[in-house]
């Protein structure tokens, strides 16, 4: 997210995980939001970064929010796909790690119409890729052209970092981690 961060601006981090920390999300004076399945994710990300939270049920997404409101961060735990600009809105930016290639294939068109619901148009975005052989998964593969198709870009995204793969990742059969940028349109 390097390339787009600005003073104030809010991001939206989908796929949450167990691994981002405090110091991955930019600025303190940024707002994080962040979208995550997994209860146990979302407590360890504020253990983790030692930072206290409230919890808020939101029904809209059969779930809850957790807020630390001293760093602007925010994590809303539930279903990804009863979320939307009802909730929240006008992001200027999106790291994608890893939610576009967990979710089943048939339910990608849906996940990016939501992601692009959220956005400001030309918001600039991150997505992590596995690099793992086809067919392979869940997650699923997720090729250039399948993001370039999924958000409507003019250009295929760019191949802006390559990360070799955990051993963890490796026992998963990943052999490393692909950054693509690009920015949403629509």
């Amino acid at each position: 997210m390097d390339q787009s961060i600005s003073h104030r601006e809010a991001y939206i981090i989908t796929g949450f995980g167990l691994t981002v920390s405090r110091q991955d999300n930019g600025k303190e004076s940024h707002t994080i939001v962040g979208v995550e399945y997994i209860e146990i994710a979302v407590k360890q990300f504020f253990d983790e970064n030692k930072l206290s939270y409230k919890t808020k049920p939101v029904p809209e997404i059969d779930g809850d929010v957790y807020e630390n409101e001293e760093n602007h961060i925010k994590i809303y735990c539930g279903d990804y796909f009863k979320f939307g600009p009802t909730l929240e809105t006008n992001f200027d930016g999106v790291w994608d790690r890893g939610g576009l290639e967990a979710v089943l294939i048939d339910e990608r068109g849906k996940y990016t119409d939501i992601m692009k619901s959220v956005m400001k148009r030309g918001a600039p975005c991150v997505t992590e890729v596995p690099d793992r052989p086809v067919g392979e998964g869940p997650p699923f593969n997720l090729t250039v052209n399948e993001i370039t198709h999924l958000y409507d870009l003019k250009a295929p995204p760019e191949k802006v970092d390559y990360d070799p793969a955990s051993e963890i990742l490796k026992s998963m059969n990943v052999d490393g981690m692909f950054y693509y940028y690009y920015k949403i349109n629509s």
